[in-house]
């Protein structure tokens, strides 16, 4: 073959050829009738075997180097014709074969002996077809993600292949990626499976392939656990100084598999890759979830297993990782446009990152894929679901029965159902003892109109202020809005500070909660003061200055135990007060911690300032029942 000389009609003339084989067809050739047997076993090799030659110089050495959506789009072709029409047909060959020599196999030695010749034809045929198969398979990885799996795992035994049997699984999975990487045409993809399934090596393969597409891009991985590191680096160099690699994506033969020649940078320790040969200062960055990304940038971001097991029931550990991803990881993007991610791992909790990540960018609006089974698309977000189960749900089967039995998949779930439901189901139930829960309570998305709008929602609104006891206890300030006879939860003030602090502005805290009394035209308010005895005086006077002199100010002194006093409180709570629906504010903003404080109370939680101050809203404005040694209402004038 010539250099730079197209080969397109040629290999289209070719796979007529083939073709007429696959349908069995006859035709006269000068007087003569041709018949295209694909029993023909000589033929056929002959055929595919300079099939397989054109193809690989054709995609390679004619159409990469040109570089243009024109290429890619005939490469694409020559992949979708490999994988549907001549895999296929090696595939059913080689178990024709198979079959036929595993008769021989059954035979004694001495009836093997008079059919040796037979044999030995059987073997060669099947070690061309063998050898066609390799072939094709690496030209279909160049493009097919789910066949790169598969294909990187030709040369171990069947016991050590995962995707043999765990590609069923993962189907799905590799399909969405493998649109992610080549179009863009998915933003996220959420992928949850039990403990055990190859998830974390998913991510491997995945990698491997975004670096076989393009030298140029780069990936960012956060990790749970540390260990999941040295393991994402030491399983990535070594895929792509595999021999196949090489086979798969060609710009990696010059290196001869030696990760020292192939990576200017490689540094499993610290997590760092860079591929000779990018322009990008990292290839892959690796790093722990505590491990600040400043400065970092990256096309695709990989989440592995940011939940920890030991941390599954740990609230405060999930507001702290949803933080992090709203604060730092979400944001080490390059632009809109450049903004993929895929998050893995295993669900343990509703509140987990996995929850919250599926929460955040639109499950509820998901629908069920119709091509494959245990996931669900969001179009609008571009966002896929991926959740498998360790029994099915409909038939409460193995979904992975090569490793796991279905036997031994129930009798863990019922020596622990619980825990089977969140860890190998993808169903995270209510956290125990939490009657505060977010299936408990009534929320919104949006707020009524106000009479002032045509609504019946009151112009006026009433507030609750809880003061902090120590340094380690918050300002509790909930605003709410009364509209017929519930009351919305409509702004808050949370702050683990005390009144006096003086902020960068100059000003108080108690300066800021003065300010969003006046904002939202409060017109009644109760205020503890069992740490603070003028604390009515101090907002009267804030208020004054400020020209405000609507609010009437009612000062409480409880001596009530909490505990009973929010248990007392619970009914009315969740039937008459509305709370803002998770979804409409920002984890780490002051609405978020108060409202993760009510979510995650219970009688042995520590924090209760938010609950507390939602309480003393429900005695003093809806059931007028506060235990309470003493109160006095002032307004000022």
């Amino acid at each position: 073959m010539t250099n730079n000389e197209d080969y397109s009609k040629i290999l289209r003339d070719f796979m007529l050829t083939f073709e007429k084989f696959r349908q069995g067809k006859q035709e006269k050739v000068n007087g003569a009738t041709v018949i295209y047997d694909l029993n023909n076993d000589n033929a056929i090799l002959k055929l595919l075997t300079a099939m397989a030659e054109l193809y690989r110089y054709q995609i390679h050495e004619y159409l990469v180097p040109m570089e243009n959506a024109r290429s890619e789009k005939q490469i694409r072709e020559y992949i979708r014709d490999i994988i549907k029409d001549i895999i296929p047909v090696i595939e059913g060959k080689i178990r024709v074969i198979s079959g036929q020599l595993s008769k021989y196999d059954r035979m004694s030695v001495s009836k093997r002996a008079l059919y040796q010749e037979q044999i030995d034809s059987l073997i060669e045929k099947n070690k061309s077809y063998l050898l066609l198969y390799d072939d094709f398979y690496a030209l279909a990885s160049f493009r097919s993600l789910k066949h790169f799996a598969l294909y990187m795992e030709f040369d171990k035994p069947d016991s050590q292949k995962v995707w043999k049997h765990a590609m069923t699984c993962f189907e799905s999975f590799y399909f969405y990626a493998n649109s992610m990487i080549l179009d863009g045409k998915v933003k996220r993809i959420t992928k949850s499976y039990p403990v055990g399934y190859g998830k974390s090596y998913s991510d491997t393969v995945t990698i491997s392939f975004i670096f076989g597409i393009d030298i140029n891009n780069d990936v960012l991985k956060v990790v749970g656990n540390n260990k999941l590191i040295v393991d994402t680096l030491t399983g990535v160099v070594g895929m792509m100084t595999n021999s196949r690699y090489a086979k798969v994506f060609p710009y990696y033969a010059q290196f001869n598999g030696n990760k020292d020649l192939m990576f200017d940078i490689g540094k499993a320790s610290e997590g760092i890759l860079l591929i000779h040969g990018s322009l990008r200062p990292k290839s892959l960055l690796v790093v722990a979830k505590d491990t600040a990304v400043d400065g970092a940038r990256a096309k695709f971001r990989f989440y592995d297993d940011i939940t920890r097991s030991k941390d599954k029931e740990n609230v405060p550990e999930h507001e702290k990782d949803w933080a992090k991803y709203s604060d730092q990881w979400s944001k080490r993007k390059y632009d809109e446009l450049l903004d993929f991610e895929i998050a893995g791992g295993t669900r343990y909790h509703t509140e987990d990152f996995l929850s919250r990540y599926r929460e955040h960018y639109g499950e509820e609006k998901a629908v069920p894929d119709k091509n494959f089974k245990y996931t669900k698309i969001n179009d609008k977000t571009k966002f896929v679901i991926i959740s498998v189960p360790k029994l099915d749900y409909d038939t409460d089967e193995s979904t992975y029965p090569q490793k796991f039995s279905t036997e031994s998949a129930r009798l863990e779930r019922n020596r622990d159902p619980r825990t089977f439901a969140a860890m190998e189901q993808q169903e995270p139930e209510a956290p125990l003892n939490s009657p505060f829960y977010w299936d408990n309570l009534k929320t919104y998305t949006s707020l009524p109109l106000k009479k002032s709008e045509g609504g019946e929602r009151e112009d006026t609104c009433y507030a609750s202020l809880d003061l902090p006891r120590t340094g380690a206890n918050n300002i509790s300030l909930g605003i709410y809005s009364k509209c017929v006879n519930m009351y919305y939860l409509i702004d808050t003030y949370y702050e683990k500070k005390p009144l006096d602090f003086i902020l960068a502005d100059g000003r108080t805290e108690l300066d800021w909660v003065c300010d969003m009394i006046i904002k939202h035209n409060v017109t009644e308010l109760v205020v503890e003061i069992n740490t603070c005895s003028d604390i009515k005086k101090q907002i009267m006077d804030k208020l004054l200055n400020r020209g405000y002199a609507r609010c009437k100010i009612t000062e409480k002194y409880s001596v009530e135990k909490k505990e009973v006093k929010i248990m007392t409180c619970w009914t009315p709570i969740i039937n008459t007060i509305v709370f803002p629906a998770r979804k409409i504010f920002a984890l780490s903003s002051m609405t978020g911690r108060f409202m993760q404080d009510i979510i995650a109370w219970n009688d042995k939680a520590k924090i209760d300032d938010s609950i507390d101050s939602v309480c003393m809203f429900v005695q003093e404005f809806i059931t007028k029942t506060s235990a309470c040694a003493g109160s006095v209402s002032t307004f000022p004038r």
